[in-house]
């Protein structure tokens, strides 16, 4: 079992929020939780809040109770709200063009591409209209999140982060998107408007994550003087990692949340390209 001393807590939230929260957004991974709840028209936040784990969770038995544990400490459910928004974080994907797809052989095509995976629930996702975003969660979880939260709507990250690399404001005119995480980093490229690469790496240093940019940079043939990169993380700009990053890619930048999500108070001092699908994920849908 995790113990309190290797928990991260962090909460935001407006000093008096007399409006009615009608959006709810959470990022539920291996390493950790994050909330974020907005009113509707104007989408204004209210709150944001994460807890994250030194280590990853050892069984689905530990992930449901410390969701449960989340779900509780930051009052969520309380609330009706109109929407629930779960975006899901692993490693247990593939993705699959419609003419090769059919619900049957979803768990067949999945096991293919990771191996025999048990006791996880099969989830299909629609991405740039003629791909399936096939993963899994393991069942004991969809069954608390069933439970917890009876009308909400799951999404793999991935398709959220493809979704944001070909609509967001920011990211329509870009090469390579990166988005790091606690334990992995998201990768995707497009050529000429088509996407080409969309995988994740685990990540143990900074240095990993250099290699796997320029490694999947090389392989694609793609000039680093001349590509377009953008990047996502909870870090600040000033970050080693991203003077590291700068020696070698001539043009990044860092994506934000969209205009339509308004900020007060203390969400005026968090850095906009932090919590990115978090916040943008409302623009998916």
């Amino acid at each position: 079992m995790i113990t309190a001393s290797q928990i991260q807590k962090k909460v935001y939230e407006l000093k008096e929020n007399s409006s009615s929260n009608s959006i709810l957004v959470i990022n539920v991974s291996e390493s950790g939780f994050e909330l974020v709840t907005f009113t509707k028209e104007p989408y204004t936040i209210t709150k944001i809040g994460e807890l994250i784990f030194k280590d990853e969770f050892k069984d689905q038995d530990e992930l449901s109770h410390y969701f449960v544990q989340f779900v509780n400490e930051f009052d969520i459910t309380k609330t009706n709200y109109d929407n629930i928004y779960i975006n899901w974080l692993n490693k247990h994907f593939t993705l699959v063009p419609n003419a090769f797809y059919s619900a049957e052989k979803a768990k067949e095509l999945l096991d293919f591409n990771i191996g025999n995976i048990e006791n996880e629930s099969i989830l299909t996702d629609d991405v740039l209209g003629d791909v399936k975003f096939l993963y899994s969660i393991p069942s004991h979880f969809k069954a608390t999140l069933d439970k917890t939260f009876p009308k909400h709507n799951i999404k793999h990250f991935g398709f959220s982060s493809i979704q944001l690399f070909f609509n967001h404001f920011q990211l329509k005119n870009a090469d390579v998107f990166m988005n790091i995480h606690l334990q992995s980093i998201e990768l995707l490229i497009k050529k000429d408007k088509q996407l080409v690469l969309y995988n994740m790496y685990n990540v143990k240093s900074d240095e990993d994550i250099l290699y796997y940019l320029l490694f999947s940079i090389e392989q694609l043939k793609l000039n680093p003087l001349n590509l377009k990169l953008s990047i996502a993380a909870n870090r600040e700009t000033g970050d080693e990692l991203f003077k590291s990053i700068k020696k070698y890619v001539k043009q990044v930048n860092f994506v934000v949340s969209d205009k339509i999500i308004l900020r007060k108070e203390a969400f005026e001092s968090i850095p906009h390209h932090y919590y990115f699908n978090l916040l943008n994920r409302l623009l998916c849908e």
